[in-house]
């Protein structure tokens, strides 16, 4: 986030950061730019964010049980879906 607010000259609202954590992403769009006053519409913004966020989370690697965590929701699911379908 600092690193879009700094493209158009603004810094980080702690305060307004922490009334937006927890929620998702698009729902808080809008009040970012609000709350920040950016010439940009959600779309735009949007693009910006895109470009800074995926390339770490691209980078990032997995927390050490991550994955075994995956493969076994991932079994439980397809038990739970297979009983449904049969």
């Amino acid at each position: 986030m600092h690193q879009i607010l700094a493209k158009f000259g603004r810094s980080l609202d702690l305060d307004h950061h922490r009334s937006t954590v927890g929620r998702r992403h698009l729902d808080n769009v809008p009040s970012i730019i609000k709350h920040y006053n950016l010439p940009v519409d959600d779309e735009r913004f949007m693009e910006e964010y895109r470009k800074v966020v995926v390339p770490m989370f691209a980078a990032a690697e997995p927390k050490e049980g991550a994955l075994e965590l995956v493969i076994v929701l991932t079994i439980i699911l397809k038990r739970r879906l297979v009983r449904c379908m049969g």
